[in-house]
């Protein structure tokens, strides 16, 4: 039977607030949930209103792949305000920028129930960097950060290790597939000296040398929590190797993945740690 297009639109409006319906009720009754690549327009507002509904049981929300941009964060970060069940958010692969970065910092600034948050191929930039580096040093819940794939350069890897310096909570930090090179590594490196949580730490592919690599050795050889390094696919060389081989002798807790020659410059050296693998 043949409709006029306002009845049509009526139809259609009817459905996407009934589709809705449905994804709010299940958000509320689920404890685990995977949206991720699935939501449609709109479709935030219904999620948010879930999870920020009394009796919302939802622990780890999946939103990754969702092309969420900087005003949907803005609605996220007024759940994290509220909400007291998540304790795990994914955030991958969306388009956050700068500004989305800034709304999950004042959310993560009072929320106290979040321990992983999960941010890689945001576009955040030094700018989100900073965002997030500063919710660090007050947020005292969070225990595993993604950041890998931002954009993020030596300034916005300071802004991080400024917050590790401060942060007592955060255990695994993933910062691969930036370029925050040298500058960004000593930094880092400065910062493990203080820093005494701190246990898992990605720095691949982010063009780091010799001297940043000489940076992370001489952090090894005071700090005792660190278990996990992993510096594949740089360009610390056959130098940098040694520095952090020769850091491993005097501290057995750490085991340092950059071994891989072709990703590393390094030729003709094996370092003595290696062979313990």
């Amino acid at each position: 039977m043949y409709r006029c297009k306002g009845e049509l639109d009526l139809q259609q409006q009817k459905w996407r607030d009934q589709r809705q319906l449905l994804l709010f009720q299940r958000i509320v009754e689920e404890t685990s949930l995977a949206l991720n690549g699935k939501l449609q327009e709109d479709d935030i507002a219904a999620v948010t209103s879930a999870v920020k509904a009394p009796n919302c049981q939802v622990r780890v929300l999946d939103l990754s792949v969702n092309a969420l941009r900087a005003a949907d964060a803005t609605l996220l970060s007024g759940v994290l305000v509220v909400n007291t069940t998540l304790v795990e958010l994914d955030l991958t692969s969306n388009k956050l920028g700068p500004e989305g970065a800034r709304a999950l910092s004042t959310a993560m600034q009072e929320n106290n129930t979040l321990r992983r948050l999960y941010l890689d191929s945001n576009r955040l930039k030094d700018e989100g960097a900073k965002h997030i580096a500063d919710a660090l040093k007050s947020n005292k819940t969070l225990t595993i950060l993604r950041c890998c794939t931002n954009q993020i350069s030596s300034v916005g890897a300071t802004h991080m290790a400024e917050a590790l310096k401060e942060n007592k909570t955060l255990r695994q930090l993933f910062l691969a597939f930036n370029t925050i090179k040298d500058k960004g590594t000593i930094a880092i490196g400065k910062a493990l000296h203080r820093n005494d949580t701190l246990e898992v730490l990605a720095l691949v592919r982010n063009k780091i040398g010799s001297k940043g690599a000489l940076a992370i050795s001489l952090a090894l050889r005071k700090n005792r929590c660190l278990t996990k390094l992993s510096l594949t696919s740089n360009q610390i060389r056959s130098t940098g190797a040694k520095y952090i081989a020769l850091s491993l002798t005097e501290n057995a807790r750490c085991f340092a993945h950059f071994f891989a020659c072709r990703t590393n410059c390094i030729s003709n050296f094996v370092p003595e740690a290696a062979a313990q693998d």
